[in-house]
């Protein structure tokens, strides 16, 4: 089946990403386990070497055949789509997709490289995928029975680790070194905004929280 879709897919598009609905990346992660991720974005990250090391150890768990969706820019923990494809080869993968579900809001050349890329239209300023109140990145974790993990991320994450949680998806808060966001951009973000929730994972409970070291998956089933 999985030949077939992307036989279709590729057909329509000559470049990546390519750009389709919700319903053809439904489609075009079959036969694959959805691993949904966030974090953050403008604020970036203080220890990107750090960060580097937890999307590793992310595409080493669920082996090959996953599929990898997030908010489809390079900003903050946009880096892990350049880290998807050098992590799957270095474990000898050779099924690896990776998708985004953005705000047209986003210029083009944020854009990060990927397979497949979803646009939907927002209010200008507004960040959120939410198409009939829900968020589409929450919509694609429940509809694919697959998980959602967040390397921190502020509050838009925090929204979005709410609803998951609320519909029965399951989460996983990365905590510890490699998930703090870069200290200069926090100071920026609170003088222009004082009132900004810089730690959107903050006081969130009855949520599978992971940190490096700990004896246990990374991802919560």
């Amino acid at each position: 089946m999985r030949n077939i879709i992307s036989w279709r897919l590729s057909s329509t598009c000559s470049q990546k990403p390519c750009i389709l609905n919700y319903e053809d990346l439904l489609q075009a992660t079959q036969n694959h386990k959805t691993i949904v991720f966030g974090g953050y974005s403008g604020l970036g990250y203080a220890q990107e070497e750090e960060l580097a090391e937890l999307v590793r150890m992310l595409v080493k768990e669920p082996s090959d055949h996953a599929c990898y969706v997030g908010g489809g820019t390079t900003m903050g923990i946009g880096v892990a789509y350049s880290l998807f494809p050098k992590f799957a080869i270095e474990f000898g993968y050779s099924d690896i997709i990776t998708a985004g579900i953005v705000t047209r809001n986003a210029k083009a050349e944020d854009i990060a490289e990927q397979d497949f890329l979803v646009r939907i239209d927002t209010a200008d300023g507004d960040w959120r995928v939410l198409q009939h109140g829900r968020s589409l990145l929450v919509d694609l974790a429940v509809d694919t029975h697959g998980t959602m993990i967040y390397f921190g991320g502020g509050a838009v994450a925090r929204s979005e680790i709410q609803e998951a949680v609320s519909r029965g998806v399951p989460v996983t808060i990365v905590d510890g070194p490699g998930t703090n966001p870069d200290p200069d951009q926090v100071a920026k973000a609170l003088a222009s905004s004082p009132l900004s929730i810089i730690d959107g994972t903050a006081g969130l409970t009855g949520i599978y929280r992971w940190k490096h070291g700990m004896d246990a998956p990374m991802l919560a089933k």
